[in-house]
Parts: C-alpha cells; structure tokens; sequence
C-alpha cells in the first residue's frame, strides 16, 4: 500500500522543408536526402539535435532539446544548461531544469533554479509549489508549509497544493493536518485521482477500511485500470 505523486511546459517550434528539382540526378538525390530527413525527424528530439548542431548559439533550440528528453536523461540537463549559459534570465529553462533535478532527488540544486525562475517571475503559482515541494525533500517542512500557504492564497480554487502537502505531512506521521488538507482538496477537485487514492491510503493505514472504500472505488471509477486503486479497493 503506498502514497502516489505527480508532478513542463515546452515551446514547439516548426521547421519548414522544400525540395527544388532540377533534373533526374537532382530528383534522385532528393529522395535519397529526403529519406534520411525523415529517419531525422521521426521524433522531437531528433528535430532538436538537429537544430542544435546547425544553430549551436540558438538557447531556444537548446531549451526545446532538453524539453524533449526524458526526465532521466542527463543530456536533458546538458542542454537546459546551455540555454542558461547562452540566456542567464531564460525562466522556463530554470523551471524545468529545477523540475528534473527534483525528479533526479537533487533538491538542492533544483532550490537555486526555483528561486531564479521566482526571480524572473514572482507569485507564479506553480513554481512556488515545486519550490515547497524542494523544501520539503531537504527536510525543511515548516519553510515548506509556508510556501504552499503561498500557494493556497495565489491560487484558492486548485486543489494540487493541498494534495501535495497532504502528502507531506501523511509522511510526516502528521495525519490529522493531512486529513484536513485531502478533504480541503475533495471539496475542490471531487474526482480527483491523487487525492482520492491517499487519503483512502492513509485512512486504510489508520484501520479506516470502510472510509477509506468510497475513496478507492471514486479512484477506480476515474482510473479503471489503476492497479494500485484496484489492489487497495481488494484490501478495504
């Protein structure tokens, strides 16, 4: 039985194409060029990597490049790092540089590039939010629940803050602080997934099993093939 989480906004850009044929041989030689063009963008990153070796001085194309990767990957980090050297004030490359060294369990780096992206943009909700959630893995919880206050004022009508921190504070042995703040969060976002499925963990894990049904079965219903919720909805 186990608590679930989630957690970048990218910018795509088009590349335009056009083949001018002269003669036979040309035509030829088009379509030898046009199919190794389209072996190259067959996926995003691939159109990136391109950009990037024929505009190596393009902090957008280096941006994109890391966006496209997956979390895990450590060119992702490479290339969001280029764009901030050829463009310190860049906020979306700090943001989402920020998110994937959180992803990576390196929230003191991800905390610098938090705090530059609020720099750049004070009050943004969502950046304020993964900053707490920065916080929180570096064992600063109280500095944490300050700043997802932050995020209940900026934004009262989203329910994701009061999971988060719910989530927090249920693995901080804090129940009844993260009771109140799942339900805080049901009353916005009824269906809500993530919410539905904690609390009813944390209620299963209190001797709750008949509170903690309506929950499983709310998460089942939004999430058919959930096997999580489908085990736990077993369990209770």
């Amino acid at each position: 039985v186990s608590i679930i989480s989630g957690g970048v906004v990218g910018l795509f850009l088009l590349i335009g194409r056009r083949t001018i044929v002269w003669s036979l041989a040309a035509a030829l030689a088009c379509i030898v060029l046009t199919a190794r063009r389209n072996l190259d963008y067959r996926t995003e990153t691939t159109i990136w990597r391109d950009t990037v070796a024929k505009r190596p001085g393009n902090d957008r194309a280096h941006y994109n490049l890391g966006w496209s990767m997956p979390n895990h990957d450590p060119a992702a980090l490479t290339a969001l790092k280029t764009a901030l050297r050829l463009r310190s004030n860049y906020l979306e490359a700090h943001f989402n540089l920020a998110n994937r060294l959180l992803h990576l369990a390196r929230p003191a780096e991800a905390l610098f590039h938090f705090d530059e992206s609020l720099r750049l943009k004070p009050g943004r909700p969502d950046i304020v939010h993964n900053r707490a959630q920065a916080l929180a893995a570096l064992g600063r919880i109280e500095e944490a629940i300050e700043q997802f206050e932050l995020v209940f004022r900026l934004s009262p009508t989203e329910a994701l803050g009061h999971v988060s921190l719910a989530n927090i504070l249920a693995a901080q042995k804090r129940v009844p602080e993260a009771l109140e703040h799942y339900a805080t969060a049901l009353r916005l976002e009824p269906e809500g997934l993530e919410a539905n499925f904690n609390l009813g963990t944390v209620l299963l894990h209190q001797g709750r099993p008949a509170d903690a049904l309506p929950h499983f079965e709310t998460a089942v219903r939004v999430d058919p093939k959930n096997t999580s919720a489908l085990l736990n909805l077993g369990v209770a």
